[in-house]
């Protein structure tokens, strides 16, 4: 890696973040494509003190991938194997147009699901599963695709969108989404250091202009 990619892979702690970060606030409760959910509080009783091993110990497992992952496409700018490659850090079934898993973000004792996709979300489609916290969608395409985002009122997502030739002009793009995600798991806040994504919100209050 270059010293700029390497500083963002030790950063990866920092509590520090760019100022222009989305804050995921006022969440409400809605329902996810995660069918394996956890129901309970994180640690309550001394019962559940295995499970919070495991769940510890698979973000550690996780954060690892994605660094491994970042590394790989250190001055990449080709998207080829690139979602492929992210869905086997995030421990998802790689076969499937769109994938998603869910992660415990201990320092917000909240659950989220990370959706992987080279097409846009449809939040409605979370109600169909247990509830969630937290959504975030991650879209990558290689060719422009029309804006086919749909919002629900009970569903908190963000989706990340990454597509087309503006991705040419980023330094390492699949190394930064890959080192942002591997934040995200530490602190729950998805930021994009690209500074190319275009992002979708569900719900919407007020509706929000698209901008492409």
């Amino acid at each position: 890696m270059k010293k700029n990619e390497a500083e963002l892979v030790d950063n990866i702690h920092a509590d520090g973040h760019p100022p222009d970060k989305l804050k995921t606030q006022n969440m409400k409760k809605q329902k996810s494509h995660s069918p394996e959910l956890i129901s309970r509080p994180l640690v309550t009783t001394a019962s559940q003190e295995n499970d919070a091993a495991k769940i510890q110990n698979r973000i550690i497992t996780t954060k690892q991938n994605l660094l491994n992952v970042a590394e790989k496409y250190a001055h990449v700018n080709d998207p080829e194997g690139f979602i492929t490659n992210l869905k086997n850090a995030l421990g998802m079934n790689a076969d499937k147009a769109s994938n998603y898993n869910y992660f415990v973000i201990r320092e917000k004792q909240m659950r989220a699901s990370i959706r992987v996709s080279n097409h846009h979300a449809n939040a409605g489609k979370y109600l169909e599963h247990d509830a969630n916290d937290f959504n975030l969608s991650i879209m990558v395409s290689k060719r422009y695709r029309k804006n086919t985002f749909q919002a629900n009122p009970d569903v908190v997502l963000e989706e990340y969108v990454y597509m087309g030739r503006q991705l040419e002009n980023v330094e390492s793009p699949f190394s930064q989404i890959a080192l942002s995600l591997a934040k995200f798991l530490d602190t729950g806040e998805y930021v994009d250091t690209t500074g190319v994504a275009k992002v979708n919100f569900s719900p919407e209050y007020p509706p929000r202009q698209r901008n492409y």
